[in-house]
């Protein structure tokens, strides 16, 4: 997150990945993130992590990367906030 707040876009995607295949090799952990990490977030930390990539590469003009990581989001949880506001404004420039 600190690399992403430095507007190191591309430089901070590596990590998110690094904690998505964390977090899918730990599912428990993530699963039960209230208990384990004191989280009291509705989102999981792969859902986050996926967010994160997708918005990176939305700042670094890679909108088509940013789609796909957004419905990789939609895939695990079609209400996610994040990723359908992430969508509905790329979709809305593609549009224009």
């Amino acid at each position: 997150m600190r690399i992403l707040k430095q507007h190191q876009y591309l430089e901070s995607i590596p990590y998110f990945e690094k904690s998505i295949a964390f977090f899918e090799q730990n599912a428990w952990i993530d699963t039960n993130r209230f208990i384990t990490l004191f989280s009291y977030s509705k989102i999981s930390y792969k859902e986050m992590g996926l967010c994160n990539i997708a918005f990176a590469y939305s700042q670094i003009g890679e909108g088509e990367n940013a789609i796909i990581y957004y419905e990789k989001v939609k895939a695990i949880n079609p209400s996610n906030g994040l990723a359908i506001a992430g969508l509905n404004m790329l979709n809305s420039i593609k549009q224009k």
